[in-house]
């Protein structure tokens, strides 16, 4: 289900987001990276560069939406950020979806948030089989 929300998400925030919206995730992208030894700072961070992302897509409805499924997620246990590599692939693919944003790129901004959130997910998973 989150998949299909932040892709949605995502495509919308490349139609209606602001230079100034975008500025600000590459800005909470970097700190995210900053924060690489200190995994639930970063987690945190990250946590703002998804809401900036809905909240750059105009939609309350998938904002509400988000919100819902996040708090639900909370119980999955603690952040996969414990692991640098895991930081450095996050902020890859962050910057990823960035950059189709800024370009107005709906369709490589959806594609790049889906695959960010499936990368995440195959991180999960490997943390709660372990």
């Amino acid at each position: 289900m989150r998949v299909v929300l932040e892709r949605t998400a995502a495509e919308l925030a490349a139609k209606h987001g602001t230079e100034a919206e975008f500025d600000t995730l590459d800005d909470l992208n970097q700190q995210i990276a900053e924060e690489r030894e200190n995994p639930a700072k970063a987690a945190a961070i990250n946590q703002d560069f998804h809401q900036g992302l809905y909240l750059a897509c105009r939609n309350r409805f998938l904002l509400e939406a988000a919100r819902s499924l996040n708090n639900s997620l909370l119980l999955l246990g603690p952040t996969t950020f414990t692991d640098e590599v895991r930081i450095d692939d996050v902020v890859r693919q962050h910057q990823t979806i960035i950059s189709a944003l800024q370009m107005g790129d709906a369709e490589g901004a959806g594609a790049a948030a889906e695959f960010h959130l499936n990368a995440s997910l195959r991180q999960r998973l490997k943390a709660l089989a372990k």
